[in-house]
């Protein structure tokens, strides 16, 4: 989970002191039916899914909204390779909607 959060310390007439937190892990994104891992991602990540998503497409987006990986799930466990993608925030999007944050390192 990437969170970032922070609250007001001080207040006067001439500054303001903010205490700044932040978290930068990513846990793996997992639900009933589809496991994506590990998460942050390096090299390749797999995307584990059920019998019932066989023959769906799968996409990769950039921050900016950019297609920058597709491709067909054909085995219940697919190896995506992202070693071409710079360091940054993706998403993945499955054929049937669903949507996975993906951070590359």
């Amino acid at each position: 989970m990437v969170k970032i959060s922070f609250s007001v310390v001080t207040v006067s007439e001439r500054y303001v002191v903010y205490t700044l937190t932040s978290v930068l892990g990513v846990s793996d994104v997992t639900d009933r039916e589809v496991v994506v891992f590990p998460n942050p991602v390096s090299s390749y990540f797999t995307i584990k899914v059920k019998g019932s998503y066989i023959g769906e497409n799968y996409y990769v987006f950039n921050c900016l909204g950019q297609q920058v990986i597709n491709g067909k799930i054909v085995l219940l466990e697919e190896k995506i390779n992202v070693e071409a993608l710079v360091p940054g925030l993706y998403f993945l999007q499955l054929g049937s909607g669903q949507s996975y944050k993906l951070v590359k390192e």
